[in-house]
């Protein structure tokens, strides 16, 4: 099956195969997968679906879309695509302040937490970390 790099944040690091995309795994990589499942399951369409981890790498479903690093352009840098970016990042904040209840502080995440904790941050959030279908941002 063939790889596909994917790039924009940690280049030469992550690839498409198929319907996956494949990235390194880390020590956080399971409590990422247990978070996107929650949200998965409180209906956010909007993030990938946890596959596996195994040994060095995780697997997560690809996300269909056209995705965009920098330079941006034109037709992203209309008010519409900017409200609808925010919009999407807003879904995001409102379906993760749900989970805030499940943490136990036990978690580890890529970046330390700010407390009180009141929604789990992106922490990437970039062009080359959403897609457009149809000029809206998913």
């Amino acid at each position: 099956m063939k790889k596909e790099e994917l790039t924009g944040g940690r280049i030469g690091k992550i690839y498409k195969e198929a319907n996956y995309v494949i990235r390194p795994s880390n020590e956080w990589t399971q409590h990422v997968h247990s978070f996107l499942s929650f949200m998965i399951e409180k209906g956010a369409d909007f993030v990938p679906k946890p596959i596996s981890i195994s040994g060095e790498k995780e697997v997560i479903s690809y996300m269909e879309g056209e995705v965009f690093n920098y330079p941006l352009p034109e037709k992203l840098l209309t008010d519409d695509m900017i409200v609808s970016v925010a919009n999407l990042l807003l879904k995001y904040h409102k379906c993760s302040e749900k989970y805030v209840c499940e943490l136990t502080n036990h978690e580890q995440w890529m970046l330390p937490a700010n407390y009180p904790v009141e929604v789990i941050c992106h922490g990437d959030y970039a062009p080359y970390n959403i897609t457009i279908v149809n000029d809206e941002a998913k």
